[in-house]
């Protein structure tokens, strides 16, 4: 008897499990060949890396450093606003302005010159004022006064005190110079201002006093 033989059969479903087995192998080898090139979508050169990432709108080049470097940190109203220009450099509040606007200087006198009351040319002459705080807060804005006048050769005086009590009067010595190249007989129109050492408060209380050197 001829022994007896069963066909070989052949499983379809296997064939094709191992064509898909095979084809993701070689796919997965293709992405992983280029590690830093970004080729495709494999695993670092696509969207990982390579897209949004860096690129896009993530923390180098979008709107995070965008608002810290560009935005309101340090070229906008944060630093570069109001911080600075609020007062203006330098210059006095609304609030400074108006007490000393109330402060007013008085009674100019000739005290010394020479030691004879006499202001002769080559001579420095001391004057007194007095400056009233007639606000009713303190004045510790520095307040002060200058003497000056538009001859030539008269040196301009000046002094400053630290603060004037509401309602207080205070005397303040003032020292004004005349060249010798001033003439005798010449007539010294004074001025004596109230100042302060913060600026921009405009004109304050002044009053004149006339002397003639001899």
């Amino acid at each position: 008897m001829r022994p007896h033989a069963e066909p070989m059969k052949t499983s379809t479903n296997g064939l094709v499990l191992g064509a898909l087995s095979i084809s993701m192998l070689l796919a997965a080898c293709e992405g992983s060949v280029d590690p830093a090139g970004g080729g495709g979508q494999g695993v670092v050169g696509g969207e990982g890396q390579g897209g949004e990432a860096l690129g896009g709108q993530a923390p180098l080049g979008g709107s995070d450093g965008g608002n810290d470097v560009g935005g309101a940190g340090f070229g906008g109203a944060a630093q570069g606003g109001g911080d600075v220009g609020g007062r203006g450099e330098g210059g006095a509040s609304s609030e400074e302005c108006a007490l000393m606007e109330q402060v007013t200087v008085s009674r100019p006198t000739l005290v010394d010159a020479g030691g004879d009351l006499i202001w002769s040319p080559g001579e420095d002459a001391t004057f007194s004022v007095m400056l009233t705080n007639e606000a009713s807060s303190d004045n510790f804005n520095y307040p002060g006064v200058i003497a000056e006048s538009a001859i030539d050769g008269i040196t301009a005086g000046n002094n400053t005190l630290f603060g004037i009590v509401a309602g207080e009067s205070t005397e303040v010595m003032v020292t004004v110079g005349a060249d010798d190249g001033v003439e005798t007989g010449t007539v010294v129109d004074l001025v004596f201002t109230v100042t302060t050492l913060s600026e921009g408060c405009g004109a304050l209380d002044s009053v004149g006093l006339s002397v003639t050197l001899q």
